[in-house]
């Protein structure tokens, strides 16, 4: 494949896509949270009293809509990501899964992500039940990145706040 060097290079990459995708969900879901909580139909309607057209109103929607489409493309980066960053973890320190506290809350984040496709997906979940999900995961997502750095979880090789 590469050198470790390489390994780290694209895992890190594709683990940052996954993050970035995950942010453009988690603002489409919070945004739909945030709708529905509001009842901004109500004041959507009062906007096209006021002449708001039609098609902007169908903008946000599909904005709103994309936040699944994110996830699934962000599914597999995380996948492969986590992948990749076992196979350096092998080369650098000689095992691939260690339950450091960095690893332990991937696996979180992934668990988590594949629970929101399977309520979506294969349940055929809509709605708000989704978007909270979704919201949940993108805190986990940050702790995930900030939390285990800062040592909120203990000692682990991933820890550079600590101390």
């Amino acid at each position: 494949m590469g050198s470790v060097e390489d390994l780290l290079s694209w895992g890190v990459f594709l683990r940052f896509a996954a993050i970035g995708t995950y942010a453009a969900a988690f603002v489409s879901y919070a945004s739909r949270l945030a709708v529905q909580k509001l009842k901004l139909d109500r004041i959507a309607t009062g906007f096209a009293a006021l002449g708001v057209s039609a098609h902007t109103a169908y903008l946000v929607t599909r904005w709103i809509a994309a936040g699944q489409i994110e996830i699934i493309a962000g599914w597999p980066l995380l996948t492969i990501g986590i992948v990749m960053g076992g196979m350096w973890a092998n080369e650098a320190w000689g095992r691939f899964w260690g339950w450091d506290p960095k690893e332990t809350w991937a696996l979180i984040t992934w668990v988590v992500y594949a629970g929101y496709l399977h309520t979506r997906i294969t349940l055929g979940w809509a709605g708000k039940r989704p978007a909270a999900i979704a919201v949940f995961a993108f805190a986990v997502v940050v702790f995930t990145f900030m939390g285990v750095n800062l040592g909120l979880t203990g000692e682990g090789l991933h820890t550079y706040g600590a101390g």
